[in-house]
């Protein structure tokens, strides 16, 4: 991390986004959203998203958003209401990217147990959001005071663990620190008590004091289990927010996953399950940016043949790519069951290959009408595990592939491979749900522009 760089370019807050269910607890959140819009100077957007039809396009539901923010506000702020129908974590998740939002502020239940099994919105939309998300929960210290509306931060806990991905972490609590002149706490928990006090220089390296003396800095080591330590931290020090990077992911929907993270919870997971002040979830948001700033991207198309592969394969089709971009398609044969004779498996076996390789020359050819250089590869394997290898051997800088939009204990049992693949790519990862309300011949770049959720890269 570039220590010079960090304290000058403090991440800007422009747009934020607070998703509602008109409920008395997501109203503290929205709380905490107009709070934090007046005092960085951004604009707010509200979201609500509805599983079912709203009548009159859910000008009631406006109306009721309205009130609630000109309540919440001490001053004007720029405010916009947006509605929708659908998926709520896909709805809210493409919303945040479609309007470039740099924080969304969420309330989230805390459920223990039945999260775990059957995922909760707040926890996909955090698995899913392409910017960091500052997540509320019922019974917590007050972050903005409900009567004077003032921002109640003295005091910032950023668990660092030197990954890719802590500099975020680092540059949002200096945005925060600069715009309330609080404490930055910075801790480490390590493994093991033996390098310690290297590790604390190293803390001191990777974000030194300011020498202004604008806001203070305070550096600890610890040793034991993360999630413990920086929970116990928090109450010993009556943090008012924990910053944490989104270094590992903090669910594997697939029943065939080789990380356990789904039986026992991430470090964030835990954290945010007993954590008694509000959580900054931290990620980098950089979908787009790339494609703004060369002239080349290398795209993974990912298909099965099935209408939801097929609509990715449209979606590509349909984008305008930087001119020197290439385009590869795969699609991945999954093991045979051991049951029955051998003979059958191997004729099985010899007709999936085939039709495989039927099915990428097709997609391949569909995609060559981008006028882009279009490769193809059939691979054996779990389809998740050999989508995101193929894009790590390859060095993708997106991967597209369809979603069947799987919910509930479906999803649990079965498995997603596009969540899977999202929590785990190298790269930004764009799901296309498959829209069934239109003809082929009606659908539009514009229609399949609208059935996409775009995911920033996971660390």
């Amino acid at each position: 991390m570039d220590t010079n760089s960090s304290q000058t370019n403090h991440y800007k807050v422009k747009n934020i986004m607070c998703p509602t269910n008109l409920s008395l607890e997501t109203n503290q959140a929205l709380l905490y959203a107009v709070a934090l819009a007046r005092d960085f100077g951004a604009k707010l957007y509200v979201c609500y998203c509805s599983e079912d039809t709203l009548p009159a396009g859910g000008e009631k539901v406006k109306e009721t958003l309205s009130k609630m923010i000109e309540t919440h506000q001490t001053e004007p702020i720029e405010w916009e209401i947006i509605v929708t129908e659908g998926n709520i974590a896909e709805a809210v998740t493409q919303a945040a990217y479609d309007y470039q939002i740099d924080l969304m502020v969420m309330y989230a239940t805390r459920r223990p147990y039945t999260a775990a099994l059957f995922g909760s919105n707040a926890e996909s939309i955090c698995r899913m959001a392409p910017c960091p998300i500052l997540i509320t929960h019922p019974s917590e210290q007050a972050l903005v005071d409900p009567d004077t509306k003032q921002t109640n931060i003295m005091r910032i806990l950023v668990a660092h663990n030197f990954s890719a991905n802590s500099k975020y972490s680092l540059l949002y609590a200096l945005s925060l620190a600069k715009a309330y002149s609080c404490e930055i706490h910075i801790l480490h928990v390590a493994k093991t008590s033996s390098e310690n006090e290297k590790l604390l220089s190293d803390l001191k390296a990777a974000f030194p004091e300011p020498t202004d003396g604008s806001y203070k800095v305070r550096y600890t080591v610890v040793t034991g289990k993360a999630h413990e330590e920086i929970l116990e931290y928090a109450r010993q020090h009556k943090m008012d927010l924990i910053c944490l990077d989104t270094r590992e992911a903090s669910f594997s929907p697939s029943v065939f996953s080789t990380t356990n993270s789904l039986l026992f919870g991430s470090v964030t997971d835990k954290i945010l399950r007993k954590s008694t002040c509000p959580i900054l979830v931290v990620r980098p948001f950089v979908i787009g940016e790339k494609a703004k700033k060369t002239d080349s991207l290398k795209i993974l198309v990912a298909t099965d043949g099935s209408a939801y592969a097929e609509a990715a394969v449209d979606y590509a089709t349909s984008w305008s790519w930087p001119i020197n971009s290439e385009i590869r398609v795969i699609t991945v044969i999954e093991p045979l069951s051991t049951l029955g004779p051998h003979t059958t498996h191997y004729q099985l076996a010899s007709e999936l290959l085939t039709a495989s390789q039927k099915l990428v020359v097709a997609a391949a050819e569909k995609l060559r009408t981008t006028g882009l250089p279009v490769s193809y590869h059939v691979k054996g394997g779990f389809a998740a595990d050999e989508i995101i290898n193929e894009a790590k051997e390859w060095g993708a800088d997106i991967i597209i592939v369809g979603t069947h939009g799987r919910r509930g204990i479906s999803r649990f049992l079965l498995g997603s491979v596009a969540e899977s693949v999202a929590a785990h790519a190298p790269c930004s990862v764009t799901i296309v749900k498959h829209p069934t309300h239109q003809t082929t011949s009606a659908k539009t770049f514009q229609n399949t522009r609208d059935s996409v959720t775009t995911m920033g890269t996971v660390g």
